[in-house]
């Protein structure tokens, strides 16, 4: 999607709407990207028929400098009640399998995310939502769409947060030992190691299992103990 016409509207902090007479006559766009320089200092929401628009399509908006842009302004809205969390992660979902840009990813995945799942998803659905995320974070990595190194450690970074079911503890722990991710189907991806530090991090979450047996817990953080010598052993503990 591309913008086809900017037009400058002077708000006032005593108004909520207000009348664009230039708009008078002219065929409605497919949405209207509010406050496209992001230099507006006010409370911004996207109309009904746009939100829709950016549930669907959002990844086909030409500009990742857009993109991120109207991820944040539906952060807002859900902060405002104007959006659920059940909405806005839809969104994330169903979108973030398409996009490729580090600025989008960075914002979504380490501010976005996990603070919808945290503050705004209803207790007994917080599981099952880091499963979604768990498994689609982990098909954006699989796609090889995303070639930056740093991206994709950013990716996996969220991939092992989600981990918090125990069939994918037992994932995680699989590439542990084997020293590679492997896909949701089990398949290993030769150009995905994981780092000292992703070790560490799954670690972490082996701990939080409620089925693994204890014993099972210490042999691998053993394991950790004979690679890393540094003091991030001291902070997994």
């Amino acid at each position: 999607m591309k913008i086809t016409s900017i037009h400058d509207i002077l708000t006032r902090d005593d108004q909520e709407t207000f009348d664009a007479e230039e708009l008078h006559g002219m065929d409605a766009p497919h949405a209207y990207h509010i406050n496209y320089f992001n230099k507006g200092f006010a409370k911004f929401k996207f109309d009904a028929k746009s939100l829709k628009v950016f549930e669907n399509d959002l990844h086909k908006v030409e500009s990742s400098m857009s993109r991120k842009q109207i991820f944040n302004i539906m952060y807002d809205m859900l902060k405002t009640n104007d959006l659920s969390g059940a909405q806005l992660l839809q969104i994330c979902k169903s979108q973030l399998v398409s996009e490729t840009a580090t600025d989008v990813l960075g914002d979504v995945l380490r501010f976005v995310v996990p603070s919808v799942i945290k503050s705004y998803i209803p207790l007994e659905n917080y599981e099952s939502s880091h499963h979604d995320i768990f498994e689609c974070f982990l098909n954006v990595l699989s796609s090889g769409k995303i070639v930056d190194k740093s991206t994709q450690h950013l990716i996996l970074d969220a991939v092992l947060t989600s981990a918090r079911n125990e069939d994918h503890i037992k994932d995680i722990v699989k590439w542990f030992e084997t020293g590679f991710v492997h896909d949701t189907k089990g398949n290993k991806m030769a150009e995905h190691e994981v780092s000292l530090k992703h070790k560490h991090s799954i670690i972490k979450r082996v701990y939080s299992s409620i089925e693994m047996k204890t014993e099972d817990k210490e042999a691998l953080f053993k394991q950790l103990e004979a690679l890393d010598k540094s003091d991030w052993i001291t902070d997994s503990k």
